[in-house]
């Protein structure tokens, strides 16, 4: 499981994860060259790496997420 979710004042992030879903994140966090990027996405959007399912009642479901090495 990896989530990513914004609370309700969209102020924060909060990700949600399991032990699956952080050896995701931090392979892909490895996986970054400088000038590259990566990206997560939910089944609906046509990715694999995210769960479409929230974890909390008043944060919403962020669909994809780019992380940018710069």
């Amino acid at each position: 499981m990896l989530t990513f979710e914004l609370s309700d004042s969209a102020d924060e992030l909060h990700i949600h994860l399991d032990e699956d879903g952080l050896r995701k994140l931090v392979e892909a966090i490895g996986r970054l060259a400088p000038g590259d990027h990566e990206q997560f996405m939910t089944p609906r959007w046509g990715g694999t790496e995210l769960t479409e399912q929230t974890q909390s009642d008043t944060t919403t479901l962020l669909n994809k997420v780019t992380m940018h090495h710069w």
